[in-house]
């Protein structure tokens, strides 16, 4: 079967989900960076229900 013989796709999706894993587990376990990625978050939520109320 050719499906079973690609592998290409498979192993990039593999280093995105890695490297997504380690980037997270960067946020959570360096407090200065979770709150500047807090502050960003909330800052974003924050334009947006100013955009919605007009």
């Amino acid at each position: 079967m050719k499906l079973l013989k690609v592998e290409k796709g498979q192993t990039q999706i593999e280093y995105v989900l890695l490297i997504a894993v380690l980037v997270l587990v960067a946020i959570a376990g360096i407090p200065p960076l979770r709150e500047a990625v807090a502050g960003v978050v909330n800052g974003t939520i924050d334009a947006f229900n100013r955009f919605s109320e007009s």
